[in-house]
């Protein structure tokens, strides 16, 4: 991946982090997040995101759909369709507007997944459980 973004002329401004246990200093840094994954499970990264007020751009599988199923705050482009990637990414980086749109609906999409929201219910389930 660094020859790639090497090859592609941005290997000055591409920072390679490696893997970081708290992302909220990164995140608070973005201007927007972009989530090309093919397969995901529950997109945790993506809740990350909106709940730090990022507008998002994802590619358009079921699990993305299932957390911004209206687009609120996610421009969707087809999985592994880099040129709508790339329309996508310009598209967002020339529009302050929508860009202060998605962010501000990014906060609300995130909250049912907030731990004051989703801990009670997994409590319940954990004490259930426990008999």
């Amino acid at each position: 991946y660094r020859q790639r973004a090497r090859d592609l002329g941005i290997g000055e401004i591409v920072a390679w982090l490696g893997w970081k246990v708290e992302v909220s200093p990164y995140l608070a840094q973005a201007h927007a997040f972009v989530l090309p994954s093919r397969y995901e499970g529950l997109p945790l990264v993506l809740l990350e995101a909106l709940a730090a007020g990022l507008p998002v751009i994802a590619s358009d599988i079921p699990p993305h759909r299932e957390v911004d199923p209206q687009g609120l705050a996610t421009r969707f482009f087809p999985a592994g369709d880099s040129a709508a990637l790339r329309r996508e990414i310009a598209a967002l980086a020339g529009d302050d507007a929508l860009r202060l749109t998605l962010a501000r609906r990014a906060r609300e999409l995130a909250k049912p997944y907030n731990i004051e929201a989703v801990g009670p219910r997994i409590l319940r389930v954990l004490e259930s459980s426990c008999g």
